[in-house]
């Protein structure tokens, strides 16, 4: 995906944005349990603890491990 992509080049910040747009719109088609909210806010997540930001990143496991569960 474009955002895994940016990630591999570190473009962390343009990453953290295609996920959060693509969470969007998942949001609106999805019940807030599908498994594919979960994978947004996953990939959000490792955005985050690519750039350090652990605490913030582990906001987002939970909400995703909420899902899964």
């Amino acid at each position: 995906s474009i955002g895994i992509d940016l990630q591999r080049q570190q473009q962390f910040d343009e990453a953290r944005s295609y996920y959060e747009r693509a969470l969007a719109i998942r949001q609106k088609y999805y019940s807030e349990d599908h498994p594919d909210i979960a994978q947004s806010l996953h990939s959000i997540g490792n955005v985050l603890d690519d750039q350090g930001k652990y605490s913030e990143a582990l906001k987002f496991y939970r909400q995703a491990l909420q899902i899964r569960e």
